[in-house]
């Protein structure tokens, strides 16, 4: 495996963070490897570009994103396949340049990684592989994703009613109940499925005083709105420029994880900030930040949603595994049959209250049967959110991103 070494994203670096922050606690591992440069890289790119697919899909709706999600699920159908269906999915997720030999141990230095960034957050991954009870999935394929994805296997009956309910309620109990019926039914041509989840729940390091929460319009894409809005008076780690305002909020108990809430300008707008939205700039934002005195005023909001991700992951680069007179997914099964993936869908759940945040996202993939700091004293900001924004939470020190929202309403 490829040793990364940059100082620049090590564990609590404190140019990362702009706050001084002490050991970590003996409960927390410290991973043996840091995340793939590419890797990172990739999985930053292809969530902004689903993000922004699905946005211009369904103008002024809000909207929420795993890319963490959609990239872990996505890499466990690349497992299983071959040829050039293997090299654009590999291109896609950032493996390209990384020797196959080590694509599966890049997967487990994720999920490591992502686990020591949460700190003593609660922060649930899991993936698993259901598969039609009369084929059986490859020795190579079944193990690597049980070693390197932790990933369950389980044969089910796909004819019957009950299978559906035993994976929504897997579903359910891995994101504790925020995201249900992810599957509506089994198809006779579906021959396996693949899920990933992940749930979140995250303390403020400095939370909101209730006290201070109070009504406010929010002026949302459909009229005016009467809203309740957590006010904080701090340092913040601030970035603006003409067309946007972003604040990062911190999570406690040594997490890198924290909330960046992007406020575009009035001449801006929701719409075209994320239509120009690129990894650059979220790069530049990251680093550039700095800590500055500042008031923020801030809706409480959940939001829940569910996409069909297949156009926007076609419209990404990731298209040959969607058709069925190319794809090769020869990898999977012991059974020699064409397959190609149907349907990759993703329901989501993101709420920011005064105490923190709750976010969960479950992804699954159908795999069918088919034919194939400053030298000046910063000057204090104020920042009222009180018109459709952004918000993206992530990795501070690596950039890695968990979850992106663009929120029209509260």
């Amino acid at each position: 495996m490829v040793q990364i070494e940059n100082d620049e994203y090590g564990p609590f670096a404190e140019r990362s963070f702009h706050k001084p922050w002490s050991q970590p606690p003996a409960t927390v591992v410290l991973p043996k490897r840091l995340v793939h440069r590419d890797l990172l890289a990739a999985s930053t790119n292809l969530g902004l570009k689903v993000h922004q697919k699905l946005a211009q899909a369904t103008p002024g709706t809000n909207l929420v994103v795993s890319p963490i999600s959609v990239n872990l699920a996505m890499a466990m159908a690349a497992l299983g396949a071959q040829g050039e269906t293997r090299r654009e999915l590999a291109t896609g997720l950032g493996l390209g340049n990384i020797p196959e030999a080590e694509w599966q141990a890049c997967y487990s230095d994720l999920m490591e990684n992502l686990r020591y960034a949460a700190g003593e957050q609660e922060l649930r991954i899991a993936n698993s592989i259901w598969i039609k009870d009369s084929y059986r999935l490859q020795s190579q394929y079944e193990e690597a994703l049980k070693e390197h994805f932790e990933a369950e296997a389980t044969s089910l009956r796909f004819s019957e009613a009950r299978s559906v309910a035993r994976i929504n309620q897997w579903v359910d109990d891995k994101t504790k109940g925020k995201i249900r019926n992810i599957v509506d039914s089994l198809s006779d041509e579906q021959r396996l499925m693949l899920i990933n989840c992940v749930y979140f729940k995250g303390l403020w390091h400095q939370p909101f005083d209730t006290d201070r929460t109070r009504d406010k319009v929010f002026h949302a894409s459909g009229g005016e709105r009467q809203r309740p809005f957590m006010h904080m008076r701090n340092r913040f780690v601030y970035w603006e420029d003409e067309d946007v305002q972003v604040v990062r909020l911190d999570y406690a108990r040594f997490s890198r994880l924290s909330l960046w809430v992007f406020l575009p300008s009035k001449n801006t707008g929701l719409e075209e900030f994320v239509r120009r939205l690129r990894a650059a700039f979220w790069e530049s934002v990251r680093k550039e930040s700095d800590t500055r005195p500042g008031t923020l005023a801030l809706p409480r909001f959940k939001l829940e949603c569910s996409e069909k991700l297949n156009q926007s992951l076609q419209a990404a680069g990731i298209d040959r595994c969607f058709d069925a007179e190319r794809a090769d997914f020869s990898g999977m099964l012991v059974e020699r049959e064409p397959l190609f993936i149907s349907e990759v869908l993703q329901k989501t759940y993101l709420e920011v209250n005064e105490q923190g945040t709750e976010a969960a996202a479950a992804t699954r993939v159908a795999v069918t049967l088919g034919a194939a700091f400053p030298s000046e004293r910063p000057k204090p900001f104020e920042m009222v959110v009180d018109r459709p924004f952004f918000v993206a939470l992530g990795d501070a020190a690596t950039g890695l991103l968990l979850f992106t929202a663009s929120v029209w309403d509260v």
